[in-house]
């Protein structure tokens, strides 16, 4: 789903209930950003695990920098171009051996052997800007949008339990419920031996 197809969904029901002084396009755009980023915090998702080949780098200050395609939350592995693995040691960091997160940046110290990274990690949300990104696709499955609109009336509502023509509507509950059950059923195979990354039992 894009964000514009979320928009559209979302903006009559605030219209139809009285909500309009809630229904701003910069309050939308930040109850979108918030429930989308509680989906990332909830759990280490499939569709959040992604693994890459880097083969390209620039020289930038006495450091090779490997850029990754996206933003990155937590590295899970990464291994060289001779398939050995590197480490992310807090006590190397400072020999600048291994590598550093800066949003999409990898760094090694410039004499370093590696040409080439092969690296899987967590990717991290990146915010919803209106003005770039109103035409983007979601980086969420389909099916995390029930969620994410019960989220989003949560943090719209001055309180999470709202009266709703003389029914109280829980919606933080709804969203939990929602993504409970989608947590049940997040992964990848029913086949034990397919696994999301390399080495995964080394």
């Amino acid at each position: 789903m894009l964000y514009n197809q979320l928009e559209g969904i979302l903006q009559p029901y605030f219209l139809s209930r009285g909500w309009e002084s809630l229904a701003w396009i910069d309050n939308i755009q930040t109850y979108i950003n918030m429930a989308i980023q509680d989906v990332y915090n909830e759990n280490n998702w499939i569709f959040k695990i992604f693994t890459e080949k880097i083969s390209t780098f620039t020289i930038s200050n006495w450091k090779k920098v490997f850029v990754s395609k996206y933003s990155i939350d937590m590295f899970i592995e990464a291994i060289d171009q001779n398939q050995e693995d590197i480490y992310p040691m807090t006590t190397m960091l400072r020999d600048w051996k291994m590598f550093n997160k800066a949003w999409k940046n990898i760094y090694f110290r410039e004499d370093s052997l590696v040409t080439e990274i092969e690296i899987s990690y967590t990717k991290e949300y990146v915010w919803y800007d209106r003005v770039k990104d109103w035409g983007n696709e979601i980086p969420l499955p389909n099916k995390f949008i029930p969620s994410v609109m019960k989220s989003i009336y949560d943090y719209t509502a001055p309180i999470n339990l709202f009266d709703w023509e003389s029914t109280q509507v829980d919606f933080f509950g709804h969203y939990t419920n929602r993504i409970n059950k989608l947590k049940d059923i997040d992964s990848l195979s029913e086949i034990t031996q397919f696994i999301p990354y390399n080495n995964y039992y080394a």
